[in-house]
């Protein structure tokens, strides 16, 4: 999206953005790896729980998303919920729970089955933030109405390419090796780090 849409350029890649998600994450810098909107259609089935980072062409612990709401996000509609916690327990090695099954990532944590989720009801314009191995879902839709929502994904300046290959082209994996850095301003931008100063 912050390539076709000024506004949404203008927000997601804000310096000043970026400075708080690396106050957040602890790290030296960060930059954009995907934005993408979230409609979920009146009726709508629940999102399965699952953890982003095992399915990046990067691992890191320092990946952190921004989730928007772009209508009232509500229990009734399909907020978001997470497992508070689980990102100092999950692993890149394992899949991340993504699956038509909304349970499935227990089948990996099974240790996460006993925990309470934690929902986070969102007015239209509200922000949430999560680290990228963080166990989240979305509930149904149950209204006729859409829950419209966007969600921005930044990594850590520095991170590598892993071998996966997810938003990346042919094109752009034909041109990497594993352990390359992923620093294409055209694809990641960076958003802010430390050289930078404030903002």
């Amino acid at each position: 999206l912050w390539k076709i849409s000024s506004v949404v350029k203008k927000y997601m890649l804000d310096p000043k953005l970026g400075k708080m998600l690396c106050d957040l994450e602890g790290i030296d810098g960060i930059r954009v790896w995907h934005d993408q909107t979230l409609q979920k259609g009146p009726w709508a089935n629940p999102s399965s729980w699952h953890i982003d980072v095992p399915a990046w062409s990067f691992h890191s612990r320092h990946a952190v998303s921004i989730w928007i709401a772009l209508d009232d996000a509500t229990i009734q509609n399909g907020c978001m919920y997470y497992l508070s916690g689980s990102h100092r327990e999950a692993v890149y090695e394992k899949r991340g729970g993504f699956s038509p099954n909304v349970g499935a990532i227990f089948e990996e944590y099974p240790e996460w089955q006993e925990s309470e989720p934690v929902s986070v009801v969102l007015k239209k314009g509200d922000a949430a933030f999560h680290n990228g191995l963080m166990a989240h879902a979305a509930g149904p839709n149950m209204t006729p109405r859409s829950r419209r929502a966007m969600t921005c994904a930044y990594m850590p300046d520095g991170a590598t390419f892993n071998g996966i290959q997810n938003i990346l082209s042919n094109e752009q994996i034909g041109k990497l090796k594993i352990g390359d850095v992923l620093n294409d301003e055209n694809q990641v931008p960076l958003v802010w780090s430390k050289e930078m100063g404030n903002p």
